[in-house]
């Protein structure tokens, strides 16, 4: 496969050379600064771009790889344990990708016609390999010698005589929120759409639905038709803000109908807890019964499928305690400033606390035909013109002056901190986090302890400017406004989605619609593996 260290340092070495044939030019600095600085921006575009196709191709090959080497086990052990001798009795031999009836985009050398597949068996070890091999035209990289860049995909899976079949249950959790209605590409930087674009919600309907005709193709009806014990049952949630109901296809034998997935319509916010607290109910509390009443003895499988395009949008932000952040923060008090404090989320006023040092009041002051006789609290030097007579004939005045208390301020609030190790104090570990954030994590963590194998597909969330189809008919006038994914919102969804996962390979990222569908082979193969007891 191209992306390789090796491939990466030739094409380095390849850069270098150009550029020093820029440094021997003595024509003037500028053009040697302008030839310098043109060759690294369109080299490192170039390659970046170049690297992703190859990257898509080897990806594609290996999955390809995995469903024949699938299909060829499955083959023998559905014989008997008879081994093919030619492509009459099974797979074998050669093939191209075409002729398994897989695709491959434009960028690979000769389409499918020109990706090589070959399926081989062997006896002893009971095993059936298979290798894909093409290579891509690269579009940049050909003006540093890169005529093509070789990928591959190999796989191995073991077969046995054919046994009972794995009981298991799948709920699949599929995003329905109103971002599902953008197109599943973003545009590119003239703003027109790249080819092959669509709605993401069509491309994850026609992915789940081949989902769908893979497990019923390799596990077989579930409809009791037959004399073996049923063992698949599948279902399915739609949420947005929260559940669909009218969306929600509860645990049954056999698939989901293709009917109730082509039904999904976006709409709303995104708050995956709702959903992942209903399928651990599911698979939990109410699968486990039902499965042992069908297949005695045995404990049933239990696979979970998350797919969202887009990080949860529901609830208050609030501050949780989490390792690996690097974020920190102090609860302080007696601060003479409230700079640098918030309340209890960073956006929150500290609090203020204030302490009388001395009470407030006020001073009096009399005299008597214009001559001191008599204080009340403090004296004061300014008798004034206003006399008043009294009873007895004398003239008198008197003064009062009130004075403030004396008060001080002191501010409470917390602190925060980023990097990897704190100063000295006590500091607590974590980050701001929204609520269906918090629960969503809640809710995996227990799937996990109960043993449900977790996936969890990232759709459509390369950054980028994004075609809304006019959802919510929004700007009607407009049919291309555009939304941005920025980087903050791809990685928030992408480190759910990552928590979420049971194994680090359970976390897929498909960019769009031809990757979604790969992502779902890719698991659907994974599940009947586990389903029929074959080793990969």
């Amino acid at each position: 496969m191209i992306p390789s260290g090796v491939c990466a340092m030739e094409m380095a070495d390849r850069l270098l050379s150009k550029l020093k044939s820029y440094n021997k030019n003595e024509d003037g600095a500028f053009s040697i600064m302008w030839g310098v600085s043109l060759i690294v921006m369109v080299g490192a575009v170039g390659m970046g771009v170049d690297y992703a196709v190859a990257t898509s191709s080897f990806a594609k090959a290996q999955t390809f790889a995995d469903t024949t080497a699938l299909a060829a086990a499955i083959n023998v052990r559905d014989n008997g344990g008879e081994i093919p001798t030619n492509q009459s009795e099974g797979l074998f031999g050669d093939y191209t990708a075409a002729q398994l009836g897989y695709k491959f985009s434009n960028s690979v050398i000769n389409g499918a016609a020109g990706v090589s597949v070959n399926v081989s068996y062997d006896a002893v070890k009971r095993e059936a390999h298979v290798t894909l091999n093409g290579a891509t035209r690269p579009f940049f990289m050909q003006a540093f010698g890169y005529n093509d860049f070789k990928f591959d995909g190999a796989s191995v899976v073991k077969f046995e005589e054919k046994q009972p079949l794995e009981p298991a249950s799948v709920a699949l959790i599929l995003d329905n929120s109103g971002s599902m209605f953008f197109d599943d590409n973003p545009v590119d930087s003239d703003g027109n759409r790249p080819p092959n674009t669509q709605r993401r919600i069509d491309g994850l309907i026609s992915s789940a639905n081949s989902f769908m005709d893979l497990l019923d193709e390799q596990v077989g009806p579930q409809d009791g038709s037959s004399n073996e014990p049923r063992v698949l049952r599948t279902g399915m949630m739609a949420f947005a803000t929260g559940i669909i109901p009218a969306r929600t296809v509860s645990m049954n034998w056999g698939t989901i109908s293709r009917s109730s997935i082509s039904s999904m319509v976006p709409g709303g916010a995104t708050n995956s807890a709702p959903p992942l607290a209903v399928a651990d109910t599911w698979l939990n509390i109410n699968e486990p019964p039902i499965q042992k009443a069908e297949n005695p003895g045995q404990n049933a499988l239990k696979f979970l499928v998350l797919m969202t395009d887009g990080r949860n949008t529901v609830g208050d932000e609030e501050w949780v305690a989490r390792e690996g952040t690097e974020n920190w923060r102090r609860f302080v008090t007696g601060r003479d400033s409230d700079e640098g404090l918030t309340g209890e989320r960073p956006s929150d006023p500290p609090i203020p606390t204030t302490t009388e040092i001395s009470p407030g009041g006020f001073n009096a002051l009399c005299y008597r035909n214009r001559t001191l006789r008599y204080t009340l609290g403090p004296y004061s030097q300014n008798p004034g013109n206003f006399w008043n007579r009294s009873q007895n004939g004398q003239w008198h005045i008197c003064y009062s002056n009130e004075f403030p208390a004396v008060t001080e301020t002191k501010w409470s609030g917390y602190e925060y901190f980023v990097g990897e190790t704190p100063p000295g104090g006590s500091w607590e570990e974590g980050e701001p986090d929204i609520t269906s954030n918090i629960q969503t994590r809640e809710e995996c963590d227990s799937l996990h302890e109960q043993g449900v194998e977790v996936f969890s597909i990232a759709y459509a969330l390369a950054e980028g400017d994004y075609i809304t189809n006019d959802w919510g008919q929004q700007n009607f006038n407009n049919p291309n406004r555009t939304v941005e994914t920025t980087t903050e919102n791809s990685n928030d969804a992408r480190a759910i989605l990552q928590y979420c996962a049971s194994r680090s390979e359970n976390f897929i990222t498909a960019d769009n619609t031809e990757a979604l569908d790969l992502a779902f082979t890719r698991i659907g193969n994974t599940i009947i593996k586990e389903i029929i007891r074959i080793d990969s």
